[in-house]
């Protein structure tokens, strides 16, 4: 996949999480300090409360039933998404039927998940050719790691993000 096409699909999941957060309520808007653009991807607000958000758009998901964590990348040799980001939630958008979900997870969270749960396969140079991926079955990481939020009401989302941006 091409540079320009991996970037649109990350701002596309960086614009559908953030109007997932002020739906529910929580300010939030795109990290524009470019040289913060590897600690995350977002800048959130619940009450005083401030947090980050690393995104992922898995655009494979629905057609593989997997999903990619990635960890490393392989052109420049250094770790890259989970293994890099400063988020506090690390949110994964997921096509169901061609629409898209949300689920979140705290990353430290996620991270613990991760090295207690040996991925099926892992890809080399995936992405738009330089990303590390580690792939699980999306049955297996999304209800063991994630919750959904998209679907969830105002009330429900509001105490789940507050609970993950600790």
């Amino acid at each position: 996949m091409s540079v320009k096409k991996t970037f649109a699909m990350g701002t596309t999941g960086e614009k559908i999480v953030a109007k997932v957060m002020r739906d529910n309520d929580i300010e939030c808007e795109k990290e524009t300090d470019h040289k913060k653009r590897y600690d995350h991807d977002l800048n959130c607000k619940i009450g005083r409360k401030k947090f980050t958000v690393e995104v992922k758009y898995d655009a494979m998901a629905q057609k593989t039933g997997n999903i990619a964590i990635e960890h490393h990348n392989c052109k420049k040799d250094e770790p890259s998404g989970i293994a890099r980001t400063k988020a506090t939630i690390w949110a994964h958008v997921v096509l169901d039927e061609g629409f898209p979900t949300v689920w979140i997870a705290n990353t430290k969270n996620l991270r613990v998940w991760i090295e207690n749960n040996t991925p099926f396969k892992e890809i080399y140079a995936g992405g738009d050719d330089n990303a590390c991926l580690w792939l699980y079955r999306d049955t297996e990481i999304l209800y063991n790691a994630f919750t959904r939020v998209d679907n969830l009401d105002k009330e429900k989302a509001t105490k789940l993000i507050r609970s993950l941006a600790k």
